[in-house]
């Protein structure tokens, strides 16, 4: 028969190594979420390799994961997904689209949340409206109520308003839309 002295240091001993291998687990968890948080941020993780590094802590994480993930980036699993659907997908990293507010849906859009500057093509090519928003689908829908109409449209993304106003200008000046790019204005379109 064992010795009961023995066998209770043993079972101490084991548990202590798997409450350091915990730690350690949740140490490594925590570093990895950081990691992918600063690649996300730096752009060299987009949407959908976020995803898969979510995907990849949920396979092997301790409990806790989800919470763990939203301390460092503040993006669910959902949200993530939304956000990778409607990421750019022209190769310029941009989105555009043929048609006008009937057509939107044909294609992939920026998601609300989203800072883009745009443009508005009518049907000769000519840019007839340049501007910039987070809330794409609701602009256009605002505008399209407004009465205007058009044949095309491209977005450029922009990482907050500040580089949506400043892209906005870019494209006013591209385009020779000069009454946008003598604009000082950088309140942000519904």
């Amino acid at each position: 028969m064992p010795d009961p002295t023995k066998t209770h240091a043993l079972l101490d001993a084991a548990a202590a190594r798997v409450e350091e291998l915990s730690a350690a687990q949740l140490s490594a968890e925590d570093d990895y979420i950081r990691l992918a948080a600063a690649a996300h941020a730096a752009g060299h993780l987009d949407w959908q390799g976020l995803i898969q590094a979510y995907e990849r802590i949920r396979a092997g994480g301790r409990p806790g994961y989800s919470q763990r993930w939203l301390n460092h980036i503040p993006h669910d699993l959902n949200s993530m997904r939304r956000y990778a659907a409607s990421a750019p997908t022209n190769e310029d990293g941009t989105w555009s689209g043929e048609g006008g507010w009937e057509a939107l849906d044909r294609h992939r859009i920026p998601a609300n949340g989203t800072h883009v500057a745009f443009v508005l093509f009518g049907n000769a090519g000519a840019p007839i409206h340049i501007s910039y928003t987070y809330k794409f689908r609701p602009l256009l829908k605002q505008l399209e109520h407004g009465g205007m109409a058009w044949d095309a449209w491209k977005a450029w993304p922009a990482a907050n308003r500040k580089d949506a106003v400043a892209l906005r200008r870019q494209l006013a000046q591209r385009y020779h839309w000069t009454n946008v790019a003598d604009s000082d204005s950088e309140t942000v379109p519904e």
